[in-house]
């Protein structure tokens, strides 16, 4: 992915609506509650709303490693 992508997927916040992701993925509302209830996609409960972990997204999507590299590769190791 190009770094562009992966800093709008770092911008991410940490939970997302259910409709929210499908947006992301190009799903429908209903595609997307039955790969919930498949548990296709993972879902924290919060009350009565269900969220998906953006972390646990980006893993499912393939998009944590890149994005460490990308986040991860910028800063120093300190060994000098």
């Amino acid at each position: 992915m190009d770094r562009d992508i992966m800093r709008q997927l770092g911008a991410l916040p940490p939970v997302l609506s259910v409709e929210e992701t499908c947006r992301l993925l190009g799903l429908s509302r209903s595609a997307g509650y039955r790969a919930t209830s498949a548990g296709e996609l993972p879902t924290i409960k919060v009350g009565r709303r269900l969220y998906v972990p953006t972390p646990a997204l980006l893993r499912l999507l393939g998009a944590a490693e890149p994005m460490k590299q990308v986040v991860g590769g910028r800063r120093g190791g300190g060994s000098g």
